[in-house]
């Protein structure tokens, strides 16, 4: 998905197309960092507040249908066959409709592989209701792929439509990548998609009750993906699952309930050893989340431990010039404002914007929005000359990437 809209998608997202929301506008408040981006730098975040009780800008939950722009109607069907590869351009808010023949026990397998324009793909049966409604968190690159095994034989439907309307034109491919006589491993496919699709349903209602139940419902998903040995959907899958325990977390920090925030965060722990092994970067996500609830908890020297750590997972998975590193640097930076030692934090903040802008590029929005995070910085100690230079730089990157 894109743009942060408040929501648990957003969230598992988000900070691909709004990295703005990683780095936040309070420095008193820290943000956990992975997302999303998702798959190539998923890295989703959630806030706690260092004062009054209150989050500071934690994601909410998302479904495709709250806050979704309207759909455009669709235009007349085109076939889509069995190896015979589309490529369109789309821009935001359009959708464009495809047709197949399917008979009664086949699977089906289409895949969209999205190219500069993040879109949500649906299936619908012969008889009209959806069946299926896919967007994964990889926001305008990588694949929405929908599995499906036909109860009915007939003309089936995808529609595959621009997530933001007002995005810009992209490109897709969509491929009718298998249509087949069903096997046990698809239906092991099609259980993991139900579980998948359930949960985002329910943490489309941010409260305590549903999202703990989606959470059970990403998890059989993600245990039916790595059962099936399917990395990639297993990590959407855990993005997702990671948005929702972070916001878990941050509802529990809310109400000063740290205990069960632990219970949680460990369990979380346990679910991603299990399923990625002791070395995976995915732990990284762990430590965040950890890190964050000592700070929320004022345990500054437990989570300072914790953000060397993290850095430190960062830079060895990664390099020290990644996106990540830079990111793990921006969370102690963070950290080092709770703290009152802001020539630390300035001085990490510096670090973190200059990986990010030779990593990413001088006009990305991972720089500005560390330019806006200095600004901060600097207009809380009154340094207004200086926080005046960060946020021009920040304005003129984003007027000149047409932004602004």
């Amino acid at each position: 998905m894109g743009a942060k809209s408040g929501t648990i998608f957003a969230t598992a997202c988000f900070l691909a197309a709004a990295p703005q929301t990683m780095l936040g506008r309070n420095p008193t408040a820290s943000r956990v960092g992975n997302p999303t981006q998702l798959m190539a730098s998923t890295r989703p975040f959630f806030a706690f507040a260092q004062q009054g009780g209150a989050t500071a800008g934690a994601p909410k939950p998302t479904s495709n249908t709250a806050q979704t722009p309207a759909r455009s109607a669709p235009e007349e069907p085109r076939l889509l066959q069995p190896g015979k590869p589309i490529v369109r351009d789309l821009a935001g808010g359009q959708t464009h409709s495809y047709v197949f023949q399917v008979a009664a026990g086949q699977f089906l397998h289409v895949v969209v592989d999205q190219r500069g324009i993040d879109v949500v793909v649906s299936l619908f049966s012969p008889e009209g209701p959806q069946l299926a409604e896919i967007d994964s968190p990889s926001g305008t690159t990588g694949i929405e792929p929908v599995f499906w095994i036909a109860q009915s034989e007939g003309l089936y439907r995808v529609e595959v439509r621009g997530l933001d309307k007002d995005a810009p034109a992209g490109k897709y491919q969509i491929t009718m990548d298998a249509l087949r006589a069903a096997k046990n491993e698809d239906r092991g496919r099609i259980q993991a998609q139900s579980f998948y699709m359930a949960g985002k349903k329910l943490a489309a209602k941010p409260s305590e009750g549903p999202l703990r139940m989606a959470k059970i419902q990403f998890g059989d998903s993600l245990k039916t993906w790595v059962a099936l040995k399917d990395q990639e959907r297993a990590q959407q899958t855990f993005m997702y699952l990671t948005a929702v325990y972070q916001e878990l977390v941050s509802l529990l920090a809310q109400k000063r309930d740290i205990e069960d925030a632990l219970i949680l965060i460990q369990e979380y722990h346990g679910l991603t050893e299990a399923s990625f092994g002791k070395d995976s970067f995915n732990l990284i996500y762990w430590v965040r989340l950890m890190a964050s609830l000592m700070e929320s908890a004022g345990k500054f020297d437990s989570a300072e431990e914790l953000r060397k750590q993290e850095l430190g997972i960062a830079q060895k998975a990664k390099g020290q010039g990644s996106v990540e590193t830079a990111m793990s640097l921006a969370h102690m930076a963070e950290l080092k404002v709770r703290q009152t030692k802001y020539a630390e934090a300035e001085a990490l903040y510096q670090r973190a914007q200059a990986i990010f802008e030779k990593a990413e590029g001088p006009t990305n929005k991972d720089v500005v929005a560390a330019l806006v995070q200095l600004g901060d910085l600097y207009a809380f100690q009154n340094k207004h000359a200086e926080a005046e230079k960060a946020y021009k730089r920040a304005l003129d990157i984003t007027e000149k990437s047409g932004g602004g």
